[in-house]
């Protein structure tokens, strides 16, 4: 993230494997889990730090408006490879979490998962989430 930090190379070799994939099932008890809180039909959702986006994709095919945002550019391909082939849109972004390439207010529904926990003080990346998201929206 902003702290550049991120070996890329290393990421670029992790996702290397994954393009062997022809897909990347979802974590059915993530969608469960948002659906249960949001009706998701027509809203802009935000997934930081997504990789894949392999929950994202899902939450698209059930009618969200879905962005996915990741620094690392090779799992972001992946995920619009995976999202045409199931037949629905998915809007990668590569992107700093720290600085999000969004205006205030721009979200219904943003979340993270396996981002958060590779930093110490994450509260700057909450934040910034919190900063694109809707009033009543939900992080």
């Amino acid at each position: 993230m902003s702290n550049r930090n991120i070996d890329q190379g290393n990421w670029n070799n992790y996702y290397n494997r994954w393009n062997q994939r022809t897909e990347i099932p979802a974590n059915w008890r993530v969608i469960e889990a948002i659906t249960s809180v949001i009706d998701i039909q027509g809203k802009r959702i935000l997934e930081v730090g997504s990789a894949t986006g392999r929950d994202s994709i899902y939450l698209a095919k059930l009618g969200a408006k879905a962005y996915v945002l990741d620094y690392i550019l090779q799992p972001l391909q992946l995920a619009s490879q995976i999202a045409d082939k199931i037949g629905t849109e998915l809007t990668p972004i590569q992107g700093d979490a720290f600085k999000l390439p969004f205006d205030d207010n721009t979200f219904d529904f943003v979340y993270s998962q396996g981002l958060l926990e590779h930093f110490r003080n994450p509260l700057k990346l909450i934040l910034e989430q919190k900063r694109v998201l809707k009033p009543l929206g939900l992080l």
